[in-house]
C-alpha cells in the first residue's frame, strides 16, 4: 500500500507538472498575442500621427508657395514704382549735379602750375 501511495503521489506530482506547464506556456502565449496586439496598435497610432504630419506639411508648404509668389509680386510693383519714380526725377538731379559740379569747378583756386591766371569770378 504504501508503494501505491507513493505511485499516486508521483503521479500526481507528474500531472501537476503537466498543468504548470500547460499554465505557464498558456500565459506565454497571452503575453505573446498583447504584445503582438499592443505592437499593431503602436504601428496603426504611429501611421495615423505620420499622415497626420504629413498633411500639415503640404499644407504650410502650398501656403508658402502662395506668400513667396504675392511677395514676389509686390516687390516687382514696388521696382516699377522705384524706377518710374527714378526716371521722372532723372532730369532734375542731372540739372543739379551739373549746376553742382560746374559752380565747384567756377571757384578753385589756382593751379600752382598756372599763376598767370584765375579761377575767381572776381578777376574775370
Amino acid at each position: 500500500m504504501s508503494d501505491d501511495g507513493f505511485k499516486q503521489l508521483l503521479a500526481a506530482e507528474e500531472r501537476a507538472k503537466e498543468i504548470v506547464a500547460a499554465v505557464r506556456k498558456e500565459r506565454q502565449q497571452l503575453l505573446k498575442r498583447a504584445e503582438d496586439e499592443a505592437q499593431a496598435d503602436i504601428d496603426a497610432y504611429r501611421a495615423e500621427r505620420q499622415a497626420a504630419y504629413d498633411a500639415a506639411v503640404q499644407s504650410h508648404t502650398g501656403v508658402t508657395d502662395e506668400r513667396s509668389k504675392q511677395l514676389l509680386a509686390e516687390a516687382t510693383m514696388e521696382q516699377a514704382a522705384v524706377a518710374a519714380n527714378a526716371a521722372s526725377g532723372k532730369e532734375a538731379v542731372i540739372r543739379l549735379l551739373l549746376e553742382t559740379v560746374q559752380a565747384c569747378l567756377l571757384y578753385t583756386s589756382p593751379s600752382p602750375r598756372d599763376m598767370r591766371r584765375s579761377r575767381m569770378p572776381s578777376s574775370a
